[in-house]
């Protein structure tokens, strides 16, 4: 998503594939509006106190009121996105449009598209594309209604929903505890926020996030959870040596090993053994 920040006409058209919208934005406020449509890739909207996830098929609807942010999380993005003054819009009918509740400051800056009303959106913004090329009297006109039409496709679409979007975030932390419980069952024990993150294609602090507000706990408290039980079931439960556990366990060391079993049980890992056994 491109942040707008020098001069600009009264509306401008873009692909976003043609910005860094693989890059993130500062939380602030612009003085214009913004409509975006998102055919590929996806990210993390801020938008006010709100986190929201941004999945292809997406309109998204943005007032000058409320600061927001943009965070990608796929290096690929697509689709297209304007911006435009009020001014543009100020004329007879079309001034209410900016009152419409796709724009409201209390409802959801986020939309579902079907695949018929992208296709329909995608032809809108190429002859916006095309129109801005042209120097023409009646120019301006045609622009306000492909503006108009836009306006009016998020006007009859449906807002995403709290209830998607806690199922958004309920979806992917199931996501993530299934890995973490696959990479703590005799896989590979080494795997990083980050590493579950990729795995997931979204961004590390977005993941974050959703567990916090779905589990109560951050990724790293996961991770250190889930490494501690796994040290408690092979020091009661198996044979092997206390540097092999560790290994296994993504240490480089065992004293390393040592110091984290200490810290999080109070006990070192010798200890356990033999309280266990």
């Amino acid at each position: 998503m491109h942040d707008q920040t020098k001069e600009h006409k009264l509306c401008r058209v873009y692909r976003r594939e043609h910005f860094n919208c693989d890059e993130s934005l500062t939380s602030k406020r612009r003085n214009f509006y913004k409509i975006a449509m998102v055919t590929k890739g996806s990210g993390l909207l801020l938008y006010g106190d709100q986190s929201l996830h941004i999945s292809p098929k997406s309109m998204l609807f943005l007032n000058p009121n409320i600061a927001y942010a943009w965070q990608a999380e796929t290096k690929e993005q697509s689709g297209y996105f304007l911006t435009f003054d009020a001014e543009l819009l100020s004329h007879n009918r079309r001034k209410n449009l900016l009152n419409a509740h796709p724009f409201q400051s209390d409802t959801s800056p986020v939309y579902s598209c079907t695949s018929n009303a992208q296709e329909l959106l995608s032809f809108f913004f190429e002859q916006l594309l095309v129109e801005q090329e042209i120097k023409q009297t009646y120019n301006e006109t045609v622009i306000q209604n492909y503006v108009e039409l836009i306006i009016h496709q998020g006007i009859n679409a449906s807002p995403l929903s709290e209830l998607e979007i806690n199922s958004t975030s309920t979806r992917i932390s199931s996501d993530f505890l299934n890995l973490l419980a696959q990479q703590f069952n005799g896989q590979y024990n080494h795997f990083t926020a980050q590493d579950y993150a990729n795995k997931l294609s979204i961004h590390v602090n977005h993941l974050n996030r959703l567990l916090k507000n779905v589990t109560g706990k951050t990724t790293q408290q996961h991770l250190i959870e889930r490494k501690v039980l796994e040290a408690k079931t092979q020091l009661s439960q198996s044979n092997k040596r206390i540097s092999e556990i560790a290994y296994e366990l993504g240490f480089n060391h065992p004293s390393s090993f040592n110091h984290f079993f200490n810290k999080h049980q109070s006990i070192s890992p010798k200890l356990f053994r033999h309280a266990h056994v």
